[in-house]
């Protein structure tokens, strides 16, 4: 059964979950203010990529053309944003809530659609406290051998009237295609890409999709509330994009920091 929206509390944070829109973070108050852009300021509803907070599974980020190469061949994948596949199929899918308490809850989703023939199921947890949100996701059940890949895709909305910094652990990053997948080839950042420093954001839009770092960690993360979003160091971290209303930072196995100053 998909539930409706279901608010978790801790303290003066309060968070709220839609099942049925991807299982996603869809608000999240921080001593009284909005840090998660909502769908009614998203710059597009169709496909379901850019409010809220939402988890990417079985694969993070695109997959050109939907081509997913396997020792059986190549699996090719419905583009759900051509030419890409992208950010797998949860994020447009309801999920199943299993566990639920006041502070957190649990849910499943079934691993099907875009010509997916692997099969399986998505599980993931958010637990609220009232200095931290922690997520925990994972993936299994699969009907034959297959890849599979997590991460998180939150937009943050912008504290007015403050300056916004990032922090990004790496000094190394992937090299693009036109389509923004990665070629395989790894190259240094440059003095302009190198964010270790926590430049200021401003109110440009920045290329964050290919600052890489090494990692063999497990998908789990821990936002720290206060002034500032903290991830702990590891991982390959990208931030995407960021537009009038909200930036857009996804976590795969990454490292990031995103200061909120002045707020």
């Amino acid at each position: 059964m998909i539930a409706t929206v279901v608010e978790l509390s801790a303290g003066g944070v309060v968070m709220r979950i839609d099942p049925a829109e991807g299982g996603r973070i869809v608000s999240l108050h921080i001593a009284g203010v909005e840090r998660i852009l909502p769908k009614a300021r998203a710059r597009a509803h169709t496909p379901a990529l850019f409010w809220g907070c939402y988890a990417m599974v079985p694969w993070a980020g695109r997959l050109s053309e939907g081509r997913i190469p396997t020792s059986d061949g190549e699996v090719r994948l419905e583009p759900n944003l051509p030419p890409s596949a992208i950010h797998g199929l949860g994020f447009d899918k309801g999920w199943e809530i299993v566990e639920r308490s006041a502070s957190a809850v649990t849910m499943t989703c079934a691993l099907r659609g875009l010509g997916w023939p692997f099969g399986g199921r998505a599980r993931q947890t958010l637990k609220l406290d009232v200095r931290s949100l922690e997520l925990e996701l994972e993936v299994g059940g699969y009907t034959r051998p297959g890849p599979a890949g997590l991460g998180w895709h939150p937009w943050f909305t912008r504290p007015h009237g403050a300056e916004m910094r990032l922090c990004v652990d790496a000094t190394e990053v992937l090299v693009l295609d036109a389509d923004l997948v990665p070629t395989g080839e790894v190259r240094q950042a440059t003095a302009a890409e190198d964010l270790r420093s926590c430049p200021p954001l401003g109110d440009k839009v920045r290329p964050f999709d290919q600052h890489r770092r090494r990692s063999t960690e497990r998908s789990q993360r821990r936002f720290r509330f206060g002034h500032e979003l903290l991830e702990p160091p590891f991982g390959a971290p990208y931030a995407e994009h960021a537009d009038e209303g909200g930036f857009a930072g996804g976590f795969v196995l990454l490292g990031f920091l995103a200061k909120f100053l002045g707020v």
